[in-house]
């Protein structure tokens, strides 16, 4: 049975959710599914086919009404991970929801926030490398893009206060990607610990268009400069300082 949206409506309990329902848009109508598989080495088929039934149930119930929001990945981008099980679920997802005419792409890249230790977020992956101390594996090519999970919220109820305006598929990222050793850096900062490193000559860098998310930021004062990173980190993850 299907139902009317008069709010906003959040699938979902993890850190994505938790950062919905801590701020939640007012004047748009909407639904937030933020209930997917996260972990980008999954190659589960039955976690996919959980995500996909849960997905399917979720826009016959709600997807004809309002914006209707799925998360994806940035990976799509990536030469290394475009023909992986997870990207390639994701890209089938995306299918699904566009194939509605409320449905809504976010593709993100990777995601900071205050998630346990336990998550599969690469900032909680370093953390905990770091705090046990053992060693990482740094590839010194590698370029990733983080973005500030209170930030993906601000800009996405931007972007659904004035969704018609917008394509209805387009990434959500930071508007500078950084180099992993440099990332590691800023966890060694929040922790005030350093990292055992095994530096190796590998890694890539691929591009993602921010255009969409440019002109978010700028409508609500997120500014991606130099320093936006190391304060996130530091934001989410100094509380372990004393770990």
């Amino acid at each position: 049975m299907t139902r009317l949206i008069r709010e906003q409506y959040v699938v979902g309990h993890g850190m994505l959710a938790q950062a919905f329902h801590r701020n939640p848009v007012v004047s748009c109508p909407s639904v937030i599914f933020a209930s997917g598989v996260s972990d980008s080495g999954c190659s589960d088929s039955y976690e996919f086919l959980r995500e996909r039934r849960l997905l399917a149930y979720w826009l016959e119930e709600l997807g004809h009404f309002a914006p209707f929001v799925y998360f994806s990945t940035c990976s799509v981008y990536d030469s290394d991970s475009c023909n992986t099980p997870y990207v390639l679920h994701k890209l089938s997802m995306e299918e699904l929801v566009s194939a509605y005419p409320f449905g809504v792409v976010v593709r993100l890249p990777q995601v900071v926030g205050p998630a346990p230790l336990t998550s599969n977020t690469l900032v909680s992956y370093l953390v905990r490398k770091i705090l046990a101390s053992e060693e990482i594996q740094v590839w010194e090519n590698a370029v990733r893009n983080v973005i500030d999970v209170d930030d993906v919220v601000i800009m996405l109820n931007e972007y659904l206060n004035d969704w018609g305006s917008f394509p209805k598929v387009f990434n959500l990222a930071n508007s500078l990607s950084i180099g992993v050793p440099e990332l590691i850096n800023f966890v060694e900062l929040a922790l005030g610990r350093r990292a055992l490193k095994n530096s190796v000559k590998k890694g890539s860098s691929y591009k993602i268009d921010v255009s969409v998310s440019r002109v978010l930021a700028s409508r609500v004062n997120v500014d991606f400069n130099l320093k936006y990173l190391e304060k996130s980190i530091r934001k989410h993850y100094q509380r372990y300082r004393t770990l």
